[in-house]
């Protein structure tokens, strides 16, 4: 006797999607992006049938662009269905033409950025491994033909990855349609939002107007495109294989938040090659995913080149990208090219003493040559009479006989100098940061140490040579600057 088959077989097949792809895992929380309309409906209802089943946990979250007066009506089902299953619920909302308008943004890319912005927050705040949209094959077929007409490269003709991150796609192979008929078969409740059929969105102008225009004369026009997008997958991840120790070694977060990328092997790579790399720095590890252009690639692949000029800087969708020497600079597009903050006034340092300024701790401390014999100094301290008193980030050690008390510390100002450790003549501090290849975006942040008389020291770089610790130094003064 046959036995009845355990699921319907559009849940069979996506179970076996999630196994063979490894999309949910025993005891993963998967936070499931419930719109209302039958592909997430579908989705929620699917994913509900495998829970028990493969032994994961099920959050729903529901975004309100809040482009529509009834967009309650599809807030309020989705919480009822959400309830019967026996799911938490979470809901969060937006202005989205508030957002279009002050990003000069579409209304389409407003929605998506807030949308996901507000289910990543959410799937961090519950712990959640998996985030499960309900993309379909519809949907990649009309993304791969959209970014086709704006013009793209390999990455975009691959189209939308099943799975990126903790982002899953586990309907990527699915017609819309069938979805539709498995909500109406279940007797699923869903919402057909009137805006999907608005032709004003490059989307619904796609879906209703140019894709069945086209399949007048290419009705294999969906197989198609899938086919290349396929093959630019496999293309892409056969680059991206090639790429990964390249930027695993590059590639850096620094403490300000910025991303920086060292170039130096990034130079010798081909155009495809670098464009796929800057692709997986601004989707992998940036966490930006907006349509960018070839023509956006083009950009940062001439920044990345070797006859581009350090200070030379590009603005992409969100995100300014600075040239520094032989790296890159990835930062927040608001302010990215601005001064840091900074404090307005000079603390005073007393010795030996301790003051807070800022973000940091500035310590002194005097160490009396009789007790600190100079043979001993310069065996601990190896370095200290070639390199100066300036010993690490924060450290630095002076000759106390020659400073001018008080103590100040401060941000260096237009048109500071100081006379470096080893020089006849002073320097522009400005130049030494040149020389030192310290980045613009750190400069107006850095602090200095100076006496009445001058500059003793420029924290981490250099000091002066007014303090030089000689062998007829009586006391030795320190001072340390450490986070507070």
């Amino acid at each position: 006797m046959n036995e009845e088959p355990r699921h319907p077989p559009l849940v069979a097949q996506v179970a076996d999607v999630i196994a063979r792809q490894a999309l949910i895992e025993p005891g993963d929380r998967v936070l499931i992006a419930v719109s209302g309309g039958a592909d997430s409906m579908a989705l929620l209802h699917i994913l509900h049938a495998l829970a028990g089943e493969i032994r994961f946990d099920i959050e729903v979250g529901h975004f309100d662009h809040r482009l529509r007066d009834t967009s309650s009506v599809d807030r309020r089902m989705v919480e009822v269905t959400t309830a019967k299953l026996g799911y938490p619920f979470h809901c969060g909302e937006g202005d989205v033409h508030a957002r279009a308008d002050t990003h000069d943004e579409t209304v389409e890319e407003a929605a998506r950025k807030l949308r996901y912005q507000y289910l990543s927050g959410l799937s961090e705040e519950i712990g959640a491994r998996r985030l499960a949209t309900g993309h379909t094959r519809d949907d990649q077929i009309e993304t791969v033909l959209m970014r086709i007409l704006r013009g793209t490269g390999i990455r975009g003709l691959a189209g939308v990855p099943l799975k990126r991150g903790k982002l899953i796609r586990p309907l990527l192979a699915v017609p819309h349609r069938r979805l539709v008929d498995y909500c109406r078969d279940h007797h699923i409740p869903f919402i057909e939002d009137p805006s999907n059929r608005d032709r004003r969105f490059t989307r619904n102008w796609i879906r209703y107007e140019l894709l069945p225009s086209v399949r007048t004369y290419y009705p294999n026009v969906g197989e198609n495109l899938l086919r290349l997008s396929r093959n630019a997958a496999d293309a892409l991840e056969k680059t991206r294989r090639a790429n990964l120790p390249i930027l695993g070694g590059a590639l850096r977060h620094e403490a300000d938040g910025a991303w920086v990328l060292d170039l130096k092997d990034v130079f010798d790579l081909d155009a495809d090659a670098r464009y796929i790399l800057f692709g997986d720095v601004l989707v992998e590890h940036l966490g930006f995913d907006p349509d960018f252009t070839r023509v956006h690639y083009e950009k940062l692949a001439r920044l990345s080149g070797r006859a581009a000029t350090s200070g030379e800087q590009l603005s992409l969708p969100g995100l300014a990208v600075r040239r520094e020497f032989d790296t890159l600079v990835f930062l927040p597009a608001v302010g990215a090219g601005g001064p840091l903050p900074e404090s307005a006034d000079a603390g005073q340092l007393d010795i030996p003493g301790r003051v807070s300024y800022g973000d940091v701790r500035i310590q002194t401390v005097v160490l009396p040559a009789s007790e600190f014999e100079k043979r001993e100094y310069k065996s601990i301290e190896p370095e200290l009479f070639e390199s100066g008193g300036n010993r690490g980030p924060g450290v630095a050690y002076f000759a106390l006989d020659n400073i001018a008390p008080p103590l100040a510390v401060r941000r260096p100002q237009p048109g500071d100098r100081i006379r470096p450790f080893g020089m006849l003549g002073s320097k522009k501090l400005s130049d030494i940061l040149i020389d030192k290849k310290i980045p613009l975006r750190r400069r107006d942040a850095m602090l200095v140490i100076a006496d009445r008389k001058e500059i003793l020291w420029l924290v981490g770089v250099a000091t002066s040579e007014s303090t030089r610790i000689l062998d007829d130094t009586r006391d030795i003064l320190k001072i340390t600057v450490t986070p507070e």
